[in-house]
């Protein structure tokens, strides 16, 4: 996942203010039980606040677009529409997350990527399939 923000988004991260929760596509490994990001294979533990060391806290003009951080989107009815454009979310299920109050994002009118983030629960969400 590839966070772009916009032209006239802010340059500067935002620091929440609350804990935000947003939600991410996850895979359970059938032979460990694990939850793995389907991208990156990044194994995600309940409870463990993750923290990227490498997340810048500017951008420069030039910069479109997120790599380093953790990746989520801000509704259901967004990770939806998401999984039905990306082929590699087939076998994934939706999970809660949470970013912590204090941490570093940006956000889009669909995502929102940080330096710091958990999962709220290992149970799945349940969605509505189209």
């Amino acid at each position: 996942m590839c966070f772009t923000r916009k032209p006239y988004d802010k340059v500067r991260a935002n620091i929440a203010k609350e804990d935000i929760f947003a939600y991410k596509w996850l895979k359970r490994d059938k032979r460990s039980n694990t939850l793995n990001s389907p991208y990156e294979n990044f194994q995600w533990e309940k409870g463990k606040i993750y923290i990227e060391k490498h997340f810048s806290e500017e951008m420069y003009d030039n910069d479109m677009n997120i790599h380093l951080g953790f990746h989520s989107l801000l509704s259901t009815k967004h990770a939806t529409a998401y999984a039905q454009m990306t082929l590699i979310l087939r076998e994934c299920s939706l999970y809660k997350v949470c970013i912590p109050k204090g941490s570093l994002y940006y956000i889009n009118d669909s995502q929102i990527v940080s330096n710091k983030c958990y999962l709220v629960d290992d149970k799945a969400v349940r969605v509505r399939k189209n």
